[in-house]
């Protein structure tokens, strides 16, 4: 029982909410870091509080799922909260606390409600406003100065700097290359070259910063300070020397015999994100105790050791910074060292990040360096389903995430019989964590091309981590594509022979407006499909309609005035085409077999000459029924009384009925009424045959109206008193009651009596009674015994 609940509440909640759930967002949403920030997103179509049996919601960053309610809430993100209350009245926000840039992305809300699914995505951008620093501002006599301002820690990456000289915009400027750090925020230098002025030292300058993340411009005021310029020559004469004792000590090194040399680092020319590297790096007339050690510079910091091999045994365990690291350093033979680091390259944690292989061969050290510059992570993508803009269009979109640098070409065009055709698109670019760069990429395709079956619609996207354009195909008939025809069960009404009749059948939920219907008939026993005579079978030219959600509906019928002889059995298709189906979709009947009726045609009940004491028998001929399920009820009503009176089984028989199968596969079949008719009992009443079937929503009957029953000729005697005879005398004559009008013919003493007796109807010798009170002036009375 609770079963049939569910499904009633399904059942109802389905014809409540078909096609009516809509979803509402706000993008993009910006929020400074630290702060918190709300990404709303509500829902409606289902009345004022949603069933939490039907209601899944679903949150979702960069295609990863960070939130999901149903019943109960479960939450992957450690700064997401989400009020499950608030979702089943309609608002399915998520509160994101403490926003950092690696918050940057795309957001996307899902909201299923019983068979519906509908989502939008959020683009969320983060603030981090600049900071300006300038460190040196002092000029040395006429020298010209080259003054620079530092901009740090800003986000996202757009920044406008400009140098002023009393307000006044200066041209010379020049800005640096941008550096990311690793909290994700930037970097850059802008420098000016200043030619001193002696006159006019008090000359304000200015750095101006503009940026997205300030309501107004940032700007760092300084002038200038004056040194005079001091004698540098004694300073360049013992720098001089000291770099020429070093450089022959060098000499001397490398001249000396038995020195060892370290080659190069051997690397790939390019790193990309996620693909395995080796560096390797060889020495030659290494000593027998010669060390390897692999150390790692960041851009800020001292080195840090990776790993060394040599040297005390704890030495050689194979880690001393991170696991990821695996080094494998050979003695090569002849005094040749070789070492392997291995390790996977991701570009947060090793863009910028200098290797250094160190070799310590006895008391001498030597090292080479390999500098992580070249990198690049390749572009990963997700599409997303189709959206109709409600302008007669299509919106497709692709989110390309993960990739460096930024810069990425995306192309979309549409691909038909007639050609390929480009059409423009719209970016929406954000920075992600790990350093990395993602992109909604949105094109707009004209809901008519779609017609086409063959149509594509092609993105295509160039990057310099990737070799070659990669490129993705879609099409109306992709799994993913959220408008295919759905078609119902084929309605089958009532159906009875010789009387029209339509099946009918719903399809619904496609897009585009290009559906085509076919039916298709299979008799029985005879699988091969026939195609239906148009002048039996109509299929009226029912068009579409659109709905709310902009999708189509038809409702196709066939029409036609089934036979038994050629229909029962048959087998009825509907066939759907329609661009988005690689197969046509079909509903069937099944073989109509009892449903397939036929109704019964009654005669008129046949009287024969009723007399009474003498049996007869009503009969009623019932024809053209199917199926043979028929029932037949005999009923009188006597004279002058309108209620319907059982028969009493003693005195009427109704005989049992037996059915024929005639040509047509109808059924035949005689009602009769067997009973004895008698004067007083059935004089005047009517007799009813009522028939009732399967076919019939009311019974349906016969009336014979009422009977007249004839009596048997006898002579009756008669008796005539009087007072003007005082003797009285009789006489006979046959009479016959049942008689309309009657004459009675007497002689009394010679005199012709004559009565006539009218309106004499089934009367036994007691009903007929004329009397009157014992006087001689009375006339004569009568009575018949």
């Amino acid at each position: 029982m609770a079963c049939l609940g569910f499904l009633a509440a399904f059942l109802t909640l389905l014809h409540q909410t078909g096609a009516l759930l809509k979803i509402s967002t706000s993008s993009p949403q910006k929020a400074f870091a630290g702060s918190d920030v709300f990404l709303h997103c509500t829902y409606s179509g289902y009345g004022s509080t949603a069933d939490p049996r039907f209601l899944v919601i679903m949150w979702f960053y960069q295609v990863k799922e960070i939130v999901r309610y149903h019943n109960n809430v479960q939450i992957s993100h450690p700064r997401v909260s989400f009020d499950d209350q608030a979702a089943r009245s309609g608002n399915a926000s998520i509160l994101l606390s403490d926003v950092k840039i690696e918050d940057v992305g795309i957001y996307s809300c899902v909201v299923i409600y019983s068979i519906e699914r509908v989502e939008s995505d959020i683009i969320m951008n983060v603030l981090v406003s600049p900071k300006i620093q300038i460190p040196d501002i002092i000029v040395h006599g006429d020298k010209e100065k080259t003054v620079v301002c530092s901009v740090s820690d800003f986000y996202p990456v757009d920044i406008t700097i400009t140098w002023l000289r009393d307000g006044v915009s200066l041209q010379n400027s020049s800005l640096g290359k941008i550096q990311r750090n690793i909290n994700g925020s930037y970097s850059v230098d802008s420098t000016v070259t200043i030619t001193p002025d002696h006159e006019r030292k008090k000359q304000t300058f200015s750095c101006r910063v503009q940026h997205e993340s300030l309501p107004v411009a940032l700007q760092e005021d300084f002038q200038l300070v004056y040194k005079e310029k001091t004698k540098m020559i004694p300073v360049i004469v013992v720098v001089l020397l000291v770099l020429t004792v070093i450089g022959l000590g060098i000499w001397k090194l490398k001249s000396r015999k038995g020195g060892f040399t370290v080659n190069d680092i051997k690397g790939p020319p390019i790193l990309i994100d996620g693909e395995e590297v080796i560096l390797c790096c060889t020495g030659n007339q290494c000593a027998e105790d010669t060390r390897v050690i692999w150390l790692e510079k960041k851009a800020w910091g001292d080195p840090e050791i990776i790993e060394r091999y040599g040297g005390d045994p704890e030495d050689t365990q194979h880690q001393l910074l991170n696991t990821s690291y695996d080094m494998d350093t050979k003695h090569m033979g002849s005094q040749c060292w070789s070492s392997d680091l291995r390790f996977t390259f991701h570009v947060a944690n090793h863009k910028g990040v200098t290797f250094i292989c160190r070799f310590i061969s006895g008391n001498e050290t030597q090292e080479k360096r390999f500098q992580c510059n070249e990198v690049y992570a390749k572009p990963k993508v997700a599409p997303r389903k189709p959206k109709y803009d409600g302008a007669g269009k299509i919106l497709y979109s692709l989110i390309v995430y993960d990739f460096y640098p930024r810069d990425i070409q995306i192309h979309w065009s549409f691909v038909t019989g007639e050609g390929e055709q480009i059409i423009s698109s719209e970016e929406q670019r954000v920075e992600t964590q790990g350093l990395t760069f993602s992109v909604c990429s949105e094109a707009r395709i004209p809901g008519e091309v779609f017609k086409d079956p063959k149509c594509k619609v092609r993105v295509v996207w160039e990057h310099a981590s990737m070799g070659r354009p990669e490129s993705r195909e879609m099409s109306v008939r992709d799994a993913d594509f959220p408008w295919h025809p759905v078609m119902e069960d084929i309605i089958i009404p009532k159906l009875e022979a010789g009387k029209e009749a339509a099946l009918s059948c719903k399809i619904s939920g496609y897009f585009p407006d290009s559906l085509s219907v076919q039916w298709i008939k299979k008799e029985k026993r005879n699988e091969s499909e026939i195609k239906l005579p148009t002048g039996d079978y109509k299929v009226p030219d029912d068009k579409s309609n659109e709905e709310t959600d902009k999708t189509f509906t038809q409702v196709t019928r066939l029409t036609f005035t089934p036979h038994l002889e050629r229909d029962r059995g048959a087998k009825f298709i509907c066939r759907v085409t329609h661009p988005t189906l690689e197969e046509p979709i079909e509903k069937r009947t099944g073989p109509l077999l009892t449903d397939l009726p036929s109704r019964p045609v009654m005669e008129d009940i046949i009287i024969p000459k009723l007399e009474a004491g003498k049996e007869a028998a009503l009969s009623c001929k019932i024809s053209g029924y199917f199926p043979d399920s028929l029932s037949v009820q005999w009923i009188k009503k006597e004279k002058g009384n309108e209620s319907e009176i059982k028969l009493p089984d003693g005195d009427y028989k109704v005989s049992d009925i037996t059915s024929h199968k005639q040509k047509d596969n109808t059924w035949t079949c005689e009602a009769r009424l067997t009973f004895i008719p008698h004067l007083e009992r059935d004089q005047g009443a009517e007799f009813i045959c009522r028939v009732t079937h399967p076919t019939l929503e009311e019974p349906i009957e016969k009336r014979t109206g009422p009977l007249l029953t004839a009596g048997n000729c006898r002579t009756q005697r008669w008796s005539i008193w009087g007072s003007w005879p005082h003797s009285s005398s009789c006489c006979t004559k046959p009479v016959c009651p049942g008689w309309r009008v009657c004459t009675v013919r007497c002689l009394a003493q010679g005199h012709l009596l004559e009565r006539l007796l009218a309106g004499i109807e089934l009367m036994s010798p007691q009903a007929l009674s004329m009397q009157s009170s014992d006087v001689a002036s009375t006339p004569p009375r009568y009575s018949i015994y």
